[in-house]
């Protein structure tokens, strides 16, 4: 059975609509059937509000205390059919409850569900009368308010204070608590007493609800604004206590209050019986009237709270409502007596004019009951509203008019088919005026008192929509395919110059209508693919795309209408249904920023105005939209993002939403906290929301779990997300939001582990390595005899073998080495390969002997090889001595070098001392020698430079070098003479203190050109030399 509190007033108040903030402010409402649940029974009476530092909100309803994330109500476990509860938070972020019969506060469960915990057991004594009236908080120390007594809990224990005549609420104000004693008025708690404050007796027998601190620099005392249930507003201030008198007086003179609060803007929020919300300033003025006739849910307001983006919940008789008061944005619609679509706006003195589709509406702002009143003499569009000193130029489908005070008086003829669309003053002559039309572009004039329709302009020969004058006071005449300028600058009459800029049909149909306006004196055309300006090319004029306000409006990606300067330069404008600002940066490009408008609803937008005192005013097919940007808003405010609830296939919740770390709520989940999901387990879903209460319905969210996926999500308005089939492992489960103004929150985590089946868990592996061991091991046994007999004949087979393999190896050893150098063997048999190197100074020898070719043809095969075997021997045993290293030879060409492959190996003095052998052994062959009967004439070239050296051929290994040193030591050789040793000017600089040399010159040599070269005579001696 539901508990309600029924009110019996007769005198109800009605809405007062003041233009302070004129217009409706945006309401969210949760009506009884948003916070129903078949889960749990809930009232549509609710008593209080607060909001938790995540973001959550709590509401205290009949039936129990209701928990909020934006997304879902959940009933909070341990407060159903318990009373109304008070409710308070400590500056711990800790929500503390009050019943008629229990107090305590809110922390999680073991699966993170908040409950409530009962403080009662720290009472030292029991008290029969245990109704909390009120709970306040001073810093983390906490009160709870009885009819006859006062609780402080101090996080430990319990303080006590009694008085006999009994309390009646508790307040809290500028860190200081009060109580109203019912024999001693208003007392304050100072030195853990509570002491009279004087002149407080005056309030003891007044129901006071709320105790608010007004300040006042003319104050010696404490000042407070005084709400009680019944009596009205009051002052105490300079231990007096006045009647806080408001304006206008009438309205709140037969109210009831409920509740009280401060709101931002250092306005004040009164919850009333009748008559909903009342916003009223710090002198008693009336802001506002917040009634179900402009989207309360219940006249009847029963607590107020501030939330955490500085909106004004009310906690009501039927229902919840959040009134973003106050807000930079209002909304002025049909419930005001507009009617129609917003075409035109224009603010005089006190008075908004708006013209609709349906006529002229305007609207007093020194009225107390603000409502639009349409003039009766017009009935038609209203396109266009310019002001004229005191009077009003109004620009109708059937004419334009004049409005002074409420005449109305029609100053264009009556012409059957002609719809009058705009109206501009000439730049040069105010008392001119130009009126576009269907038929054209008209004069008309105000002078000696008098209007006269002056009449067309024939050479503008077509339609006018849109006029605007630029910097040099030419005016602009458009249409949907048609452009022209007219020159303003001389008394020409009906026959000023005019220049027609006819656009081409395609581009007309692309562009679909050209709009003009003058934005900081030059002339832009807002169309459906940007922002286009008239640019010169040659002797003509060109439609182009124009970038100067941005490049985002020249690229053909969006349109841009309704182009809008204010009176500080503000530029606005309305792009794909969304209208936004452009903000000029120090490098004088432009950002377009729609962050202050984004919450408006999707509608088209006809007309933008900037009214003198800056306040951007949009007309719209729903009415008009009110933007004050002289009323503070924090857009880039951080919200959260919370995990609420984690759930198994087959419904089973593990956790509702709310982490803890020693008893308080935390953000982060708590290691111990870390779930193991079973492998029988097929799924599992996360449920997420954002306390962002500024339109959650558009919050978008991107997830992703970690362990599974490679990127985050697309962003979605989805709140749940469910994953299956998962594989063994760790995962983190991350998500986070992004609300109307594009601001990313933190993101919110959940670990968990995945569990293998079981005969991939380590107790099943445990098994198998013991089952597989005991196989092997017998296994083993079985085989471990034949294995010691199979041991033994295969140790004597290894011993014969390894030294067949040891002599064999040797043999291969040796031949390599006849084949490549030792270090380079040493590397091929590591490696299996040798690595080609660059070396910077080898020395390369070659030999040759003379007509070899024509001695060989008289000899046979055999003494040929021994001729050239006799030879080449003895070039072996010389260069060895050198530790030179024998590259090739290739007929009778021989073919050394040095410094290779170790390049501390030897030096090029080493090779030229070599060569010299090699020379001094070929002349001394003497007539008994063998090598007589075939004796050869022998040349040597040498020639210092770098080479790269390396091995070639798989099947045959050969070890060579290559570079340009080689051809030139080629060179060399073959550019010596008989029984010469030649040497390049390289080898020369290296090794000319150590032999003497006989310059040739600069010598031509194939394919190299003029080379120094040098003949070796002989080394010098160390006696001449030292």
């Amino acid at each position: 059975m539901f508990r309600y509190l029924f009110i019996t007033i007769s005198i109800l108040i009605g809405s007062c609509r003041l233009m302070a903030q004129i217009g409706d402010a945006h309401i969210q409402s949760f009506p009884p059937a948003a916070y129903q649940s078949d889960s749990y029974i809930s009232s549509p009476q609710n008593w209080a509000v607060i909001q938790d530092d995540r973001g959550v909100i709590y509401v205290s309803n009949t039936s129990g205390v209701l928990e909020y994330d934006g997304i879902s109500w959940r009933l909070v476990h341990g407060t159903a059919n318990t009373g109304r509860f008070q409710l308070a938070k400590n500056s711990d972020g800790r929500i503390f409850l009050g019943s008629n019969s229990d107090f305590g506060y809110l922390a999680p469960d073991s699966v993170g569900r908040m409950q409530f915990i009962s403080l009662m057991h720290h009472l030292k004594h029991k008290y029969p009368e245990l109704k909390i009236g009120k709970i306040a908080t001073l810093g983390q120390e906490v009160y709870f308010s009885t009819q006859n007594n006062v609780f402080r809990w101090s996080g430990k224990k319990f303080n006590v204070w009694h008085s006999k005549a009994g309390f009646g609420r508790i307040y809290q104000s500028e860190n200081k608590l009060y109580a109203i004693d019912k024999e001693k008025g208003l007392s304050v708690l100072e030195r853990n007493r509570f002491q009279p404050v004087l002149g407080g007796k005056s309030l003891k027998d007044l129901n006071v609800v709320s105790l608010l601190p007004l300040p006042d620099t003319e104050a010696s005392k404490p000042h407070f604004l005084v709400v009680t249930y019944d009596e009205g507003l009051f002052s105490f201030k300079d231990q007096k206590l006045e009647e806080f008198v408001t304006e206008p007086s009438e309205v709140l003179s037969q109210e009831f209050f409920m509740h009280a609060t401060p709101l931002v803007d250092g306005t004040i929020a009164l919850a009333t019986i009748t008559g909903g919300v009342v916003i009223l300033d710090q002198k008693g003025k009336i802001k506002k009237s917040i009634t179900k006739e402009n989207g309360l849910n219940d006249n009847a307001a029963l607590h107020l709270y501030v939330d955490m983006e500085g909106a004004l919940w009310a906690a009501l008789n039927k229902g919840i409502s959040r009134i973003d008061y106050p807000s930079p944005l209002t909304y002025l619609s049909e419930p005001m007596g507009l009617d129609g679509i917003a075409l035109s706006i224009l603010k005089q003195e006190n008075r908004l004019y708006v013209g609709t589709s349906s006529g002229l509406y305007f609207i007093d702002e020194s009225t107390y009951m603000p409502e639009f009143q349409k003039h009766p003499h017009l009935q038609a569009e209203v396109w266009k509203l310019l002001q004229r000193g005191d009077t009003l130029l109004v620009v109708s489908s059937p004419g334009v008019y004049v409005l002074e005070n409420t005449v109305l008086k029609q100053i264009s003829p009556q012409t059957e088919g002609v719809t009058y669309k705009t109206i501009q003053q000439s730049a040069f002559d105010q008392n001119k005026y130009y009126v576009g039309s269907s038929d054209g572009l008209a004069v008309v004039t105000h002078r000696k008192g008098k209007w006269k329709w002056e009449g067309e302009i024939t050479a503008v020969n077509h339609d006018v929509i849109w006029l605007a004058t630029d910097k040099t006071g030419t005016l602009w005449a458009s249409c949907n395919d048609n452009i022209s300028a007219i020159d303003d600058s001389k008394a020409h009459g009906l026959q000023p110059p005019v220049r027609n800029f006819k656009p081409s049909a395609e581009l007309a149909n692309e562009l679909r209508s050209f709009q003009v306006y003058s934005i900081q004196g030059n002339i832009y055309f807002g169309t459906s693919k940007g922002i286009y300006s008239l640019q010169k090319q040659g002797d003509s004029y060109q439609l182009k795309p124009d970038a100067s306000l941005g490049v985002k409006f020249a690229d053909g990606s969006r349109e841009a209408i309704n182009l809008s300067e204010g009176n500080n330069g503000d530029i606005w404008l309305t792009s794909e249904f969304r209208t936004g600002q452009l903000v000029k940066l120090q490098n004088s490009t432009y950002v377009w920023d729609t962050t202050p408008l984004s919450r408006i609803p999707r509608v088209d937008v006809w007309t933008i105005y900037t009214d003198p005192q800056g306040i951007v005013w949009l007309g719209t097919t729903e009415g008009i939209i009110r933007y004050n940007p002289l009323i503070p808003k924090d857009y880039k405010d951080k919200h959260l993002t919370l995990l609420r609830k984690v759930k198994l296939s087959g419904d089973s919740t593990v956790f509702y939403g709310a982490f803890s770390e020693n008893g308080q709520v935390s953000l982060k989940q708590s290691p111990r906290f870390k779930f193991t999901l079973p492998h029988a387990i097929s799924s599992i879903s996360f449920e997420y929301a954002a306390t962002s209460y500024d339109a959650p319905g558009q919050l978008m969210y991107s997830y992703m779990l970690e362990g599974q996926d490679q990127n985050w999500s697309h962003w979605t308005t989805e709140t749940k997300k469910e994953y299956t089939g998962l594989d063994e492992g760790d995962y983190v489960f991350r998500v986070k939001s992004r609300n109307i103004y594009g601001i990313q929150s933190q993101e919110a985590t959940f670990s968990f582990a995945s569990l293998p089946p079981f005969y991939r868990t380590w107790w099943a592996y445990l098994f198998y390595v013991l089952l597989w061991g005991s196989i092997i091991w017998g296994v083993f046994k079985a085989k471990h005899r034949n294995l010691i007999a199979s041991k033994r004949r295969l140790e004597k087979l290894v011993q014969k073998r390894t030294v067949q393999l040891q002599t064999e190896k040797k043999k291969s050893d040796d031949l390599l080495l006849n084949i490549l150098p030792v270090e380079i063997a040493d590397e091929l048999k590591l490696k299996g390969r040798a690595e080609a190197r660059s070396y910077e100074a080898a020395t390369v020898l070659f030999t040759d002997f003379k007509d070899f070719t024509k001695i060989s043809e008289n000899l046979t095969p055999e003494e040929l090889v021994a001729v050239i075997d006799f030879y080449f021997c003895a070039f072996d045993k010389i260069i060895a001595k050198y530790n030179i290293e024998k590259i090739k030879t290739i007929g009778d060409s021989y073919m050394c070098a040095g410094g290779i492959p170790n390049p501390d190996a030897n030096t090029p003095a080493d090779v030229v001392k070599a060569g010299l052998e090699i020379l001094a052994f070929v002349k001394s062959l003497n007539p008994d020698n063998y090598a007589k009967k075939h004796k050869f004439e022998i040349r040597i070239g040498i020639h210092t430079g770098p080479v790269v050296a390396g091995i070639v051929g798989t099947q045959k290994f050969a070890y060579d070098i290559w570079g340009d040193t080689v051809n030139t030591a080629a060179c060399m050789e073959s550019s010596c003479k008989e029984g010469e040793i030649n040497i390049s000017g390289a080898t020369y600089e290296i090794i000319k203190d150590e032999f003497v040399c006989y310059y040739r010159g600069k010598i031509d040599a194939k394919n190299k050109g003029a080379i120094d070269m040098y003949f070796v005579e002989e080394m010098i001696s160390k006696e001449v030399y030292a």
